[in-house]
């Protein structure tokens, strides 16, 4: 079985490690008249149009950031809350969809025009296509559709109920409906999917890291999202790989599920929607095979055949082959709380400060969490808000702020392979400018809410001056000066030995993706918050020895910079339907990327 043979996937991360030495000898050579084009075009499939006038989400954003799985209840406490009770149907799909996905943002550069979405992506590139399986639901006929944001339609891909086949895929036959699979009354599934070349295109081997990354900071945006309606969401990483690529009639190498979202409204009148209807046993082997040809996204295309060896080498091939993995993190290791706590107590002797975060001075009286301290009053708004930031000023922080961001990212990710409160993921950052914190390393010890301050790259000491963090901190992600500039940059670790061993090379897949969608809590925490963030990469070994020898055994997924941006940003808009299908069919066959 190529899942445990974690040669794989350590290879391939070894392979795609930045130095200064493998980025400055690197050969590969970006065609910037070959960019790919922005959107995923069928032709000739049919289109149906998604209501533009849907409600924008107006919960509190720190407590929509910050509700999981791990936080029973917090949807009764107020203002979290306007609308009560959110009915899963075509209007409150746009919602998610847009929220999650669509275009806030037209700008020009040069000849080019640039769509914007509504969560980060590396490159502005936007690899992530979302795909929904649904159900039949008010306003929407059952199907298999693509989202293509440009025109905010749904192409329908296959029509009728398919969610049967879907739980088929998820390992769980012997269960009545996908409703069983999340408690859901009405069945639905939001599929993330990568087009590996327009990522590719730039980043090369590395881009496969991305994948996840750019699906997680989605995810991120579709969890606070669905919490603010009160609609339950678990991210599903557990499915048969080849399955779902067929069932949304992927190109195989071209494409490939990334995640999957189960979306359960928690309300049982769904108007005639049975979420417990019978299910057939599903012969996942008979499915109509269905080309679907898609407009092309580049002149020319390069295979980068070691990105599909490793993805394959991380597939799940059958049913019991799924079951048995979704519940492999923990026949193979100890409670990540306890090791947690090793981590965090344990520094091999180097001496070590611990800051108790102030988190008692956030909460309100009746004992909420930070509630009262978001700057932007609602998640629709925080949202729109949210950009990349591409240059910080030099402008420090407060310890509160530090504090909130690091609370609302980190409250747990529902994920299906791991118990509630648990993570792959450790916070490490370098403070460049907090109030009241020394500038310098620290560790995020989440089980008891403390911050522990690491020496530079591991010496003794009560931290280093402020010059000296930044040129650390820039220095850390490829000597890039926004990084310097920013008040805070964050670095989310895993041990990456530990995960592979008890997750296979599917593990790595867990961990990058995890990494991303708590990237995206921090984006958006530090956006209501009223400061800004911008994603980066790294130089990997570089960042391990800084923190050492608390990381040693750890690997970096991504980093994250926040602070204050040196610049007015304007808030993002509704661009729902900026560009009609036929113009995107033009602008594909003429060769450019946008409008005039």
């Amino acid at each position: 079985m190529l899942n445990d043979d974690l040669e794989h996937a350590r290879r391939y991360h070894e392979t795609t490690k930045h130095s200064e030495f493998s980025v400055r000898m690197s050969h590969h050579y970006v065609d910037w008249e070959d960019r790919p084009r922005p959107f995923k075009v069928y032709a000739d499939l049919p289109s149906i149009p998604l209501p533009q006038d849907f409600p924008s989400p107006e919960s509190n954003p720190l407590y929509c950031i910050s509700s999981s799985d791990n936080n029973p209840g917090i949807e009764k406490q107020e203002p979290y809350n306007k609308r009560q009770g959110t009915l899963l149907n075509i209007d409150s799909l746009a919602e998610i969809l847009f929220f999650s996905a669509g275009i806030t943002r037209k700008i020009k550069h040069g000849s080019d025009t640039y769509y914007m979405r509504a969560a980060s992506a590396t490159g502005a590139l936007y690899p992530i296509e979302l795909y929904i399986v649904s159900g039949a639901m008010p306003g929407l006929n059952a199907g298999v559709y693509h989202f293509c944001p440009a025109d905010f339609s749904l192409d329908s891909i296959r029509t009728g109920d398919h969610t049967n086949y879907l739980e088929a895929a998820f390992g769980e036959q012997s269960k009545s409906g996908l409703a069983s699979a999340t408690g859901a009354t009405s069945p639905i599934a939001i599929v993330f999917t990568s087009v590996a070349w327009r990522n590719a295109w730039k980043y090369s081997l590395r881009s496969y890291r991305h994948w996840f990354w750019d699906a997680g900071v989605i995810a991120a945006n579709l969890l606070a999202v669905t919490s603010s309606m009160q609609i339950h969401s678990k991210l599903r990483l557990g499915f048969i790989d080849s399955a779902i690529d067929q069932l949304l009639c992927l190109e195989n190498e071209k494409e490939a599920t990334v995640a999957i979202a189960t979306l359960d409204s928690g309300t049982t009148s769904m108007h005639g929607v049975d979420g417990n209807k019978k299910k057939q046993n599903v012969n996942l082997q008979k499915i109509e095979s269905k080309h679907t040809p898609i407009l092309p996204l580049s002149r020319k295309e390069y295979d980068l055949p070691q990105i599909w060896n490793v993805h394959r080498a991380s597939a799940l091939t059958s049913a019991e082959q799924v079951m048995a993995w979704i519940g492999s993190y923990y026949h193979s290791k100890p409670a990540r709380k306890a090791a947690e706590q090793k981590d965090g107590g344990n520094d091999e002797g180097a001496e070590m400060r611990s800051y108790q975060l102030s988190l008692q001075n956030l909460k309100s009286e009746d004992g909420a969490g930070p509630i009262q301290r978001a700057q932007i009053s609602s998640l629709g708004d925080v949202i729109l808000q949210r950009g990349s930031t591409r240059q910080f000023a030099r402008t420090a922080i407060s310890f509160d702020q530090l504090s909130t961001i690091l609370w609302c990212s980190t409250r747990g990710v529902p994920l299906d392979f791991l118990k509630t409160g648990d993570s792959l993921i450790d916070i490490y950052f370098v403070a460049n400018a907090v109030d009241d914190l020394k500038p310098g390393g620290y560790f995020f010890d989440r089980s008891n809410c403390i911050l522990r301050q690491l020496g530079r790259s591991g010496q003794k000491g009560d931290g280093i001056d402020e010059l000296a963090a930044r040129y650390d901190a820039a220095y850390l992600c490829l000597e890039q000066q926004l990084f310097g500039d920013a008040a805070v940059v964050f670095f989310l670790m895993a041990n990456l030995d530990e995960v592979l061993q008890s997750l296979g090379n599917r593990g790595y897949r867990c961990a990058q993706f995890e990494a991303g969608v708590i990237a995206g809590k921090l984006y958006l925490a530090s956006y209501a918050m009223g400061i800004g963030a911008s994603g980066s990469t790294f130089y990997d070994d570089a960042v391990t020895e800084y923190f050492s020898p608390h990381a040693s055994t750890k690997d970096t997924m991504v980093a994250v910079g926040v602070g204050y941006p040196a610049y007015q940003a304007h808030k993002g808009k509704r661009l729902t339907g900026i560009l009609a299908k036929d113009q995107l069919i033009s602008m594909y066959s003429t060769g450019t990327h946008g409008t005039a």
